[in-house]
């Protein structure tokens, strides 16, 4: 998901991933301002190339602002 959003990870690191919509009634937020990023895969774990044809553009920014 590109742009600004939120991801959530739970205390035990059991789960996590991208944050759609929350109501907080108690916890900590955390904010990162980093403006790069960099992925280490593990051996044999091949990068998935994004299809950002228009048709499935369109198709992304539909899910992502749903």
């Amino acid at each position: 998901m590109s742009g600004y959003h939120f991801h959530f990870i739970t205390e035990d690191r059991g789960a996590g991933g991208h944050l759609l919509e929350c109501e907080i009634a108690r916890g900590e937020l955390r904010s990162d301002h980093e403006s790069d990023l960099d992925l280490e895969l593990p051996a044999g774990v091949v990068e998935a190339v994004p299809d950002l044809t228009p048709s499935r553009q369109d198709e992304l920014e539909r899910v992502e602002n749903a």
